[in-house]
């Protein structure tokens, strides 16, 4: 018996102390804050999903779900803490995603990568359109110029333009243009041609001239002024004049005209003879036919060149100066302003730069003053022909013009003085010696003179159509300023 009261006394002496006990559990557990675990979330997630799916209108669960650690409707979280057997203590807390007062805050999110790359490209662009205009508002700010805290020192020289023999120092081709520029002119020129298909039109053609006499004398090339039937001539200082042919060579591509006046600056002329190789010169012209004036400097790159234009054969100057068309008749300067060449050609084509050639003004001189004193060059035979070459180039045109008469390529005659010839008798030796071209008719003549005879061989078409052989004998006569 005293045993049995004995245990009884020993359970609720147990009893007692785990009573005691729990309190300071609880008190525990309730300072001590619930830990959520990942497992945790994932719960709630579907606890919160499940209520939302059963939940009507009046917002009550349907899901009766004690699990501790679930949400209730109200966001309301019961945490089971202490033992079951031992009895429990509830603690209450608020879900993550509200507060006391049940009000729902949107959770933040972080921004995405593109997000921030956009946000800084365009932050980029706003600093550079701001700092460019910003910049140009200082600018206008400090009347157009951008001013900085230091000091700018700029040293100026206070120099004048130099006049007279100043103007050596500064060059060859400066001296050359400063008392050269006014002896060279412009020359344009309009030429009336006639078309079967197009009628009566002018053309217009320009170049360069050099005034070689104080009373307005001025050499310019033959193939200027060529068939012109008005031409004009402007001075540096915008002065124009119209000029009248005095003469013209072909045969050496020189002619003069003249201007009406007794002022005008005229050019000393130098001796061609006395050049060398590799010689300094200026040219001064009109290239392209609107650049009146342009000068160009080079050297003399060979002597007595022979070089064929339009089937002509010359003896010119080559030089490396800047040639360009409208530049013809202007002059080449030695480095003293001394006239000692006549531009008259350039040769052109793919890859072909620094190729100028010049008329020596010894060659240039002669023929001006004959033509001149007399307006042709005397001693110049002619054959008394109208000729016309026919090459593969040739316009079909002028082929047509000849077709019946045509038996090959070859030198025709279009016109005679002579009766012994006719329209479309082909030119085939001169005193046995053959010919194909014009040019070469013309370099054989320079060794005849005024009244030779010589043996003219043709071929000519009969009336059957066939090709005959004649020799014809012509005496040679002399060229005059009508035959130019």
């Amino acid at each position: 018996m005293n045993d049995l009261n004995n245990i009884n006394e020993t359970n609720e002496n147990e009893e007692k102390s785990t009573a005691s006990a729990q309190p300071e559990t609880a008190q525990l557990n309730a300072d001590t804050p619930a830990v959520e675990t990942a497992s945790d979330n994932r719960a709630d997630d579907a606890d919160a999903q499940n209520a939302e799916e059963s939940c009507g209108p009046c917002g009550c669960s349907a899901n009766t779900n004690t699990n501790p650690g679930s949400y209730s409707s109200s966001g309301q979280r019961t945490v089971v803490l202490g033992s079951p057997d031992t009895g429990s203590y509830r603690q209450t807390a608020y879900a993550p995603h509200q507060n006391e007062n049940n009000i729902y805050r949107k959770q933040k999110k972080g921004a995405s990568k593109g997000f921030v790359a956009v946000a800084v490209c365009i932050a980029i662009l706003l600093s550079g359109v701001a700092g460019y205009f910003g910049s140009m508002y200082a600018i206008k700010r400090n009347g157009g110029v951008i001013k900085s805290g230091g000091t700018v020192n700029i040293n100026y020289v206070n120099s004048e333009k130099p006049t007279g023999d100043a103007i050596k120092d500064l060059g060859a081709a400066a001296y050359v243009a400063s008392i050269c520029a006014d002896t060279v002119v412009e020359v344009t020129t309009e030429t009336v041609t006639t078309s079967s298909f197009f009628g009566q039109y002018v053309t217009q053609g320009a170049g360069s001239g050099v005034i070689i006499d104080q009373s307005g004398y001025i050499v310019t090339c033959a193939h200027v002024i060529s068939g012109a039937s008005k031409i004009t001539v402007k001075l540096t200082n915008g002065t124009s004049y119209e000029a009248e042919l005095v003469g013209s060579d072909s045969q050496t591509d020189i002619a003069v005209i003249k201007i009406e006046g007794d002022s005008f600056r005229a050019a000393t002329v130098g001796t061609s003879a006395s050049l060398v190789v590799g010689q300094v010169v200026v040219a001064i012209g009109n290239p392209l036919g609107e650049l009146g004036g342009t000068v160009t400097d080079g050297i003399i790159s060979a002597l007595d060149r022979e070089v064929e234009i339009d089937g002509e054969k010359y003896r010119l100057l080559q030089t490396n100066a800047a040639i360009n068309p409208g530049n013809s008749g202007g002059g080449l300067f030695d480095t003293a302003g001394n006239l000692i060449g006549i531009v008259n050609a350039k040769s052109s084509g793919t890859d072909i730069e620094g190729l100028g050639f010049a008329i020596p003004s010894d060659n240039a001189m002669e023929i001006a003053r004959q033509l001149i004193s007399d307006g042709y060059i005397s001693g110049r035979v002619k054959l008394g022909f109208n000729l016309c070459e026919i090459t593969e180039q040739t316009d079909y045109r002028i082929i047509m013009k000849y077709g019946k008469y045509i038996s090959g390529y070859g030198v025709y005659i279009d016109s005679s003085l002579s009766p012994d010839f006719q329209l479309g008798d082909r030119i085939i030796a001169i005193d046995g010696l053959t010919v194909s071209s014009i040019s070469e008719i013309k370099s054989m003549l320079l060794d005849y003179n005024v009244g030779d005879v010589v043996k003219i061989t043709i071929s000519r078409m009969n009336s059957n159509g066939r090709s005959e052989i004649l020799d014809i004998n012509l005496t040679l006569t002399e060229k005059t300023a009508d035959d130019n």
